[in-house]
């Protein structure tokens, strides 16, 4: 734990100069301003901003985002799904407006735009400066008044997913709240267990909890 200047109070965990872990509280006026906090501490271009209950069940490119990201100007913040890329969880509140129907691609690579999410992306230190003063220190999650933002403007305040729309999922959601009051740990990439191990990537099998 440390006690640092600007996170007085807060729960805070340094492993490394640029890799800031921060309990997103209610004094801290939710995950919007624990963000900010975060970004004012690393020193990095870049930054991967993942949520604590989210583990990646693929392996990421992270040199190609990298190189995207410097390169296409379009491209200014990459996500990973829960789900299938092309799920339409993953375009609620912007499906049918002008301008959201937007891909790119980059060096075999497929990105596809989608709702914006508070789920595990990459993107850089800049980006997150510009957007945090964009949408001011609102008390709670990022992504409504983002999503607000992205309706009039789709491009430039979207997020593209990571690979194409048949692609899916490479985050898995430890669902805490489920472990907790259910016997058996409910399958939320698809709302319900699988049929077999054969569904499961081999990665998140430890955090299954069904009758298979």
């Amino acid at each position: 734990m440390t006690s640092r200047s600007g996170l007085k109070n807060s729960v805070h965990v340094q492993y490394h100069p640029n890799v800031q872990v921060l309990v997103s509280l209610v004094h801290l006026q939710h995950i919007s301003n624990t963000l900010r906090m975060a970004i004012q501490q690393v020193t990095t271009e870049f930054v991967h901003i993942m949520e604590h209950d989210f583990p990646f069940t693929r392996e990421i490119d992270h040199q190609l985002l990298v190189n995207a990201l410097r390169d296409v100007p379009e491209l200014r913040i990459i996500r990973f799904s829960m789900r299938l890329n092309g799920a339409p969880q993953n375009r609620v509140g912007i499906a049918g407006l002008a301008g959201c129907a937007h891909n790119l691609t980059y060096d075999g690579m497929y990105f596809h735009l989608a709702m914006w999410s508070n789920n595990n992306h990459f993107t850089t230190r800049a980006y997150y400066e510009w957007l945090l003063e964009e949408i001011g220190p609102v008390p709670h999650a990022p992504k409504a008044p983002i999503m607000t933002h992205q309706t009039k403007n789709c491009t430039l305040y979207g997020q593209y997913m990571y690979g194409p729309p048949t692609e899916g999922w490479h985050l898995y959601h430890i669902d805490g709240k489920s472990e907790s009051y259910k016997r058996t740990f409910r399958f939320n990439n698809h709302k319900r267990c699988p049929k077999s191990t054969a569904d499961v990537p081999s990665s998140v099998l430890p955090w299954v909890r069904c009758p298979i």
